[in-house]
């Protein structure tokens, strides 16, 4: 005959019973979770890998887009090799702020990786807004007329240090830049005041536009 402690001692039985298959259905439930989740990551980082694969132009066709870089002129002013590793073509103006603090930028960049890079130095004055800036340009290039590529980066320096920017420097300093660098003083009030080179500015603007 079965006892009533008997039966308290099966209920107690069968409610650990239902706990370890509640555990077990539980584990089972997380497992399966997991396993779902996992392959729904692993399948949307695959996706993901073929369509940036797929985004990815053939190599040949990255390469081409070289042929749209702007080459090298006979007249180009470079500061350093033309056959460096790095070649940076800048377009720039003497009386904006940012390229004179890029200025400063560049030159420490050409500092540190030394021969493997150089600099080219193209024209490329905003009138509309600095309306000394192209006579400037046109300055910088009667120094290169008269004394070559390494005239030309001195006077480009000098500008450079002394132009507050936005139309602040004195134009009456310009024949002084042009000695410093190392031209004769009257060759350059001849070739500044007839404009000698507007035409080279000219069309260095037009090549960045």
């Amino acid at each position: 005959m079965t006892t009533i402690k008997q039966i308290e001692q099966a209920v107690v039985d069968l409610q650990k019973t239902i706990r370890s298959l509640m555990i077990v259905v539980m584990a089972l439930f997380v497992l399966m979770a997991g396993y779902i989740g996992y392959k729904e990551f692993y399948q949307s980082k695959t996706v993901a890998a073929q369509v940036v694969a797929d985004a990815q132009p053939p190599p040949t066709e990255q390469f081409g887009l070289l042929e749209d870089y702007p080459k090298l002129e006979k007249n180009d002013h470079i500061k350093g090799s033309k056959n460096a590793k790095y070649l940076l073509i800048e377009y720039s103006d003497f009386e904006c702020p940012f390229c004179k603090q890029f200025h400063d930028t560049v030159l420490q960049f050409l500092k540190e990786y030394g021969s493997d890079a150089a600099l080219v130095y193209r024209h490329y004055p905003l009138a509309q807004i600095h309306s000394k800036a192209t006579d400037e340009a046109i300055a910088s290039e009667c120094v290169a007329s008269l004394g070559g590529n390494e005239a030309f980066w001195k006077f480009v320096d000098g500008i450079f240090a002394v132009t507050p920017s936005n139309d602040g420097l004195d134009l009456t300093l310009l024949p002084g830049l042009a000695v410093s660098a190392g031209v004769d003083q009257v060759a350059f009030e001849n070739c500044f005041s007839q404009k000698e080179t507007a035409k080279v500015v000219e069309n260095q603007f037009k090549s960045g536009v």
